[in-house]
């Protein structure tokens, strides 16, 4: 059996089980998932050096993320690192393909010259990281994702289970509340104040960490995984872009790239429930692929944006998203360069010739391909 194959299998054992609520002591930890393990392995025939090295490698992962659980920016831990490099390569087929690499050597003749970038991507399952980073490190030589950072909502995984602590380890994270996670919160003041406090560090972080520049940065716009057709960009995520440019930060390219097939290796489960926690046992191996787009300066999306005219032909096109008060032109603003970076991902969707392009966007990515893209496309270079 394959080594991807006995790893699902062990975390489909243990997530059989009842979950205690571990802390950091990780005897407790072994016990609990050598004594999944025993039983499969002699079942699946598997030897006892492939059990050990992945016991040891969640165990490695799930001890050092402790600690680390309630801070924000979250920094990736090396033994997070190793899990999820290692369950990358294994869940991505070596069929896979990346398109549009000419364009990944543009950004990063820009990060060594201090720039930053803003990679965005549509967002189709939670394995996207995973399988992204694979994809990039196998077809872009000497490419390192270690120092790339994402923008999430929390956790990547619930820290109450030995595969979810272990999967969160793995990734520098800017942990942000969007407005629809506030809006849950209205009912507890205090949590709801504590949320809005830690997006305001966040974004301080934030700005600390593209000042620096060279850095790399991942955001969805969509705001959430989609069912298979792209969900409208939320005009909140400017927010991140805002501050990578805010004084003292160096020019920021936005990298628009495109998803195929994650949410076959991890479907989304609609059950209220992470499924890095309670579904990573379904994974699958399989063939997907990424495509890049090009890439574009931040300060052309925002001042085309700005454009009366396009404000003008945004506010007639019905295209104000619910909850953007058309007569604030910062809060349009927003709207719009939300909408652009939606549609750049889209275009590349709608201008592609993957057999599964006809999957995704619709009348989203048409519409904005009408009203906002074409022109815009068409007016901006690097």
């Amino acid at each position: 059996m394959s080594p991807i194959l006995i790893l699902l299998a062990i975390m489909h054992r243990v997530n059989e089980m009842s979950v205690p609520d571990f802390s950091v002591n990780s005897q407790e930890a072994r016990a609990y998932i050598e004594a999944s393990a025993d039983e499969l392995c002699e079942r699946l025939n598997t030897t006892k050096i492939a059990r050990e090295r992945f016991i040891n490698l969640f165990l490695d992962s799930y001890e050092a993320y402790f600690g680390l659980e309630n801070k924000n920016p979250t920094p990736h831990t090396p033994e997070g690192r190793k899990l999820t490099d290692g369950i990358s390569e294994l869940l991505v087929q070596n069929n896979s393909e990346l398109i549009g690499k000419e364009h990944y050597d543009k950004v990063k003749q820009h990060m060594d010259r201090g720039g930053n970038v803003l990679l965005i991507q549509n967002h189709t399952s939670i394995a996207d990281m995973l399988v992204m980073e694979a994809l990039m490190r196998r077809f872009i030589d000497s490419l390192s994702t270690e120092d790339w950072a994402y923008i999430t909502g929390g956790p990547i995984a619930d820290p109450k289970t030995i595969q979810g602590t272990a999967i969160s380890g793995g990734y520098h994270r800017f942990n942000v509340h969007s407005e629809k996670a506030l809006s849950k919160l209205a009912a507890n003041p205090a949590e709801l104040k504590s949320a809005k406090h830690q997006n305001i560090s966040t974004i301080r972080a934030l700005y600390g960490h593209a000042m620096q520049g060279g850095k790399l940065v991942v955001v969805y716009p969509e705001g959430t995984r989609n069912d298979g057709i792209m969900e409208r960009a939320k005009p909140f995520t400017t927010l991140i872009p805002s501050t990578m440019t805010k004084e003292g930060c160096p020019p920021l390219l936005v990298l628009p790239t495109y998803m195929y097939g994650a949410n076959k290796i991890l479907p989304v489960a609609r059950n209220d429930k992470n499924e890095f926690s309670t579904q990573l046992q379904k994974c699958n191996r399989r063939k997907a692929d990424m495509t890049i787009g090009q890439p574009i300066n931040w300060s052309d999306i925002i001042s085309h944006a700005q454009k009366h005219e396009i404000i003008r032909t945004y506010i007639s096109s019905k295209l104000v998203p619910e909850g953007v008060n058309k007569d604030n032109t910062k809060e349009l603003v927003s709207a719009i360069a939300a909408d652009i970076m939606g549609g750049m991902i889209a275009n590349i969707n709608l201008t592609s010739d993957h057999p599964n392009s006809n999957e995704s966007d619709g009348k989203y990515g048409i519409r904005l391909q009408r009203v906002l893209m074409a022109q815009f496309l068409a007016s901006v270079s690097i």
